[in-house]
């Protein structure tokens, strides 16, 4: 007990200091030291389908990873920093990871059904980098491989994808590839913090889609179709971003401009009037299950599309990747983002006015 209460006391300590690592990273990067992605995913698609596939694209993402509060995954070490939702690709020709693969494989024909899946952890691990388990970084990624193919000497080629993070615990000596002992490392946010959440990912949501806008724009504007800046986001950002305002009903009008006829137009909304037919059967009550499961819901939505808004940020350092995967703050991490996209739109708004006017 005393040292779970230790390694609790340690990651709120790490948590603090994450948290203000990247804000740190957020005021540096409105100098002008990041910048946007001029080319983006073609391949996006159309905004009336994506809201229908956004909730089952959230459940898919949280049944992948593996639900144990505890679990053994083998580890692959890599110089890159893979965040939640990355792609990458591996020539496997050791024989001790030509072992590993193969034990995937074996786990895999066992359970029909199921996926393989690795720790993707970042070696050597960059110098000021604190948290270490056993000389590892704390945080690593669960990469789900999405394709295996066999060459004909043998040796693997391996597509995979990042599917949501973990924390190491403890390391195991016996296999002749690293193997850890792991749980789930997700975002936390209290209550309080919600509606700035909210508001955030509205923020960088709207200015992404302003970049691809006046991308485009300019694009049009110097009749260059070889300049491809761009006319879509890339998928991972618009499957995960914010579901469109819902229209306020006119109790929520009344209730925020604080008339008293509010309250009663949603109680009668809620219970059913009290005059009249009583023959209209009531809606039934809104189940507490499904609600707190909607918010789990949404906290995934949030957290994957904040590593999706970060995806497209170029100029990011090891260190400033590890920052962002390490904190468990989204709206840290969002305003990260936002602080890197608003210089290059006003950076993009001014060269769509200098197009403007040389063109006329």
């Amino acid at each position: 007990r005393e040292s779970k209460a230790d390694h609790v006391t340690c990651i709120t300590v790490c948590q603090q200091r994450h948290s203000l690592q990247a804000n740190k990273f957020a005021i540096d990067s409105t100098m002008g030291t990041l910048r946007l992605k001029n080319s983006f995913d073609h391949s996006a698609r159309l905004r009336n389908k994506r809201y229908v596939s956004r909730a089952s694209s959230v459940r898919v993402v949280a049944r992948t990873a593996p639900d144990m509060s505890l679990f053994k995954l083998p580890l692959w070490a890599s110089p890159n920093v893979l965040m939640p939702l990355g792609t990458g690709a591996l020539h496997i020709y050791e024989s001790r990871f030509l072992s590993m693969f193969d034990g995937l494989k074996r786990q895999q024909l066992q359970a029909p059904g199921t996926s393989m899946f690795f720790g993707h952890m970042v070696s050597p691990t960059p110098v000021g980098l604190e948290g270490r388990v056993q000389g590892w970084p704390k945080v690593g990624v669960l990469a789900k491989v999405t394709n295996l193919g066999v060459r004909d000497d043998g040796t693997l080629d391996v597509s995979y994808q990042g599917v949501r993070r973990f924390q190491i615990l403890n390391m195991q000596e016996e296999e002749p590839y690293p193997v850890a002992y792991a749980m789930n490392f997700a975002d936390t946010c209290a209550p309080a913090e919600q509606q700035a959440i909210d508001e955030l990912e509205f923020k960088v949501y709207n200015n992404l889609l302003e970049v691809v806008r006046l991308s485009n724009k300019l694009a049009s504007l110097q009749q260059d179709s070889s300049a491809d800046l761009g006319s879509h986001l890339p998928e991972s950002v618009t499957r995960y971003a914010p579901p469109p305002p819902s229209a306020r009903t006119l109790a929520e009008v009344l209730i925020e401009a604080g008339h008293s006829a509010g309250h009663s137009i949603a109680m009668w909304q809620r219970h059913g009037c009290v005059y009249g037919s009583s023959s209209t059967r009531k809606s039934a009550a809104l189940d507490p299950y499904q609600m707190v499961s909607d918010q789990l819901e949404k906290d995934v939505r949030q957290e994957l599309f904040s590593f999706a808004a970060a995806s497209i940020v170029d100029g990011m350092g090891p260190l400033e990747r590890l920052a962002l995967l390490n904190t468990q703050d989204t709206a840290a991490r969002l305003h990260y983002v936002l602080q890197a996209v608003m210089p290059y739109v006003q950076e993009l708004q001014a060269k769509v006015s200098m197009a403007r006017a040389l063109k006329n």
